[in-house]
């Protein structure tokens, strides 16, 4: 996971071009890399040391495998989120709003999942979760 701040020239509703130039590592601007064993993020001022407290964007990816049976991804976002499963946009919820509940289904198998994320200031939650139903 990557976490980086935004300003006003890399606006990721503004300036679209200018923050996936942020995204793809093309300005030297990560505030941080870690990895974790989940995205589960909810707070109004960050509590890891290097996170930007507010306009700042996150990229993770990772692979899971998952055995038969039936899934859901889950994101609760507050603000602007994007997600890919295999290449493929799944959940689309770009903008600034307040926490939201997105759900689509996952099949069983091998997945890679990418997301990418914004919060503009004030309330954050990021939660992207796989749900065995």
């Amino acid at each position: 996971m990557k976490v980086f701040a935004w300003n006003d020239s890399t606006h990721p509703l503004k300036v679209p071009a200018a923050f996936d130039e942020l995204l793809a590592g093309k300005r030297d601007t990560a505030a941080l890399s870690l990895t974790a064993s989940r995205i589960d993020y909810m707070w109004y001022r960050p509590r890891i040391a290097g996170w930007p407290a507010e306009k700042y964007g996150v990229s993770a990816s990772t692979e899971v495998t998952l055995p038969p049976g039936k899934y859901s991804l889950r994101t609760i976002s507050d603000d602007g989120i994007r997600v890919w499963v295999d290449d493929a946009l799944v959940v689309d919820y770009w903008g600034v709003h307040e926490s939201e509940v997105r759900e689509v289904p996952l099949s069983p198998g091998k997945h890679r999942i990418r997301l990418v994320y914004f919060q503009d200031g004030g309330w954050a939650e990021l939660r992207t979760e796989i749900i065995k139903k």
